[in-house]
């Protein structure tokens, strides 16, 4: 098993161990992940929960899409239900867990990294984080709950994450809350430590220690360009704000329509719909809806494309069809939307 688990001094240690693979969650670990959840939630000897990554360079990168890219390969739909219906439940099992639940972050947090950690109670980054929803880069759209939680970055920016899937570091992560506390990689041991030496049942005392250890940082380059962000991505539709950008020649707009041209035009597509759909939603109903599309998304081209160019054969070279975000006209995105095959509560 890629994951471990343990309990000292009330505290239930969550480990994932897959490094060669960034922390990748794969099947297996998702659904141990679940298991353990749920008995933890019941058990009087463990009071709070601390999840962690092995490894120097993730705390996690996001789920296996290797494993996708073959389910596929093989004509198995079946794992595709299974792997984002278990992802998805858990996420909601995270947001719903009644104690402290804790992630110690470092190196890459993506995707379903970000959906292991967000929906906790605590968020302490590293000052090497690199936090992502970069799913528009492979055919796909932010799932795990995104379309909740990027809804309450400041203005525009959960938009402008979306979109892009461009990675924030830690001031950022702060300033979006997708963090809640940076505290240098080296002391995370130490608040680790210091939590053993309290009743963890209590957030007011979590709350202290953290304070206690949490450091100051730079403002965030995002929150400086908060203004320019929201005057270009607060549009009612994806062609507006691509002609925003393209009306804008600061460099700054100039490299995000690079950065939207190179992504899946379906993907940005259904991810600026899903975004806007779900502004207001309870996380449970942004991410019922997100499994639905996740059972389009398998049945359709760009995602396995996507994987195919990053991971299978690695050329960078993705050909995403419909080919530009004008070819993908509202039937398309209507489709995605109402093909309601099934639902995420069985």
């Amino acid at each position: 098993m890629e994951i471990s688990f343990k309990v000292t001094r009330h505290l239930g240690f969550i480990t994932l161990e897959r490094p060669q693979s960034l922390n990748a969650l794969n099947l297996p670990m998702i659904t141990a992940l679940h298991e353990i959840l749920k008995k933890w939630r019941h058990d009087s000897n463990v009071h709070a929960i601390i999840v962690q990554g092995q490894g120097e360079r993730a705390f996690c990168a996001g789920g296996d899409l290797r494993s996708v890219y073959e389910a596929q390969q093989r004509n198995d739909p079946q794992f595709h239900d299974e792997l984002f219906r278990k992802e998805y439940t858990l996420n909601l099992e995270i947001a719903r867990f009644p104690k402290p639940y804790l992630s110690f972050i470092h190196g890459f947090a993506m995707g379903g990294g970000l959906g292991l950690s967000v929906h906790g109670s605590y968020r302490i980054v590293a000052e090497n984080v690199q936090l992502a929803m970069p799913e528009t880069k492979i055919g796909y759209f932010p799932d795990v709950g995104a379309s909740y939680f990027l809804n309450k970055a400041p203005g525009a920016l959960g938009m402008y994450l979306a979109l892009t899937g461009n990675s924030i570091g830690t001031s950022d992560s702060l300033y979006t809350g997708l963090a809640t506390h940076f505290v240098p990689q080296e002391r995370h041991s130490q608040v680790i430590e210091a939590l053993f030496n309290i009743d963890v049942s209590q957030h007011r005392n979590i709350d202290e220690i953290l304070e206690n250890y949490a450091e100051k940082l730079p403002e965030s380059p995002l929150q400086a360009h908060q203004a320019k962000i929201d005057s270009l991505f607060h549009h009612s539709t994806l062609e507006k704000i691509f002609d925003a950008l393209e009306n804008d020649q600061s460099s700054f707009s100039q490299d995000i329509l690079r950065t939207l041209k190179m992504r899946s035009p379906t993907s940005l597509k259904i991810t600026f719909e899903l975004l806007k759909r779900n502004k207001g939603k309870s996380l449970d109903e942004a991410i019922e809806t997100e499994f639905q599309l996740s059972q389009v998304f398998i049945k359709n081209h760009d995602f396995f494309e996507g994987i195919r160019a990053l991971l299978i054969d690695k050329d960078q070279k993705p050909a995403w069809s419909p080919a530009t975000i004008e070819e993908v006209d509202f039937s398309i995105i209507d489709n995605y939307f109402n093909d309601k095959i099934k639902s995420l509560e069985k």
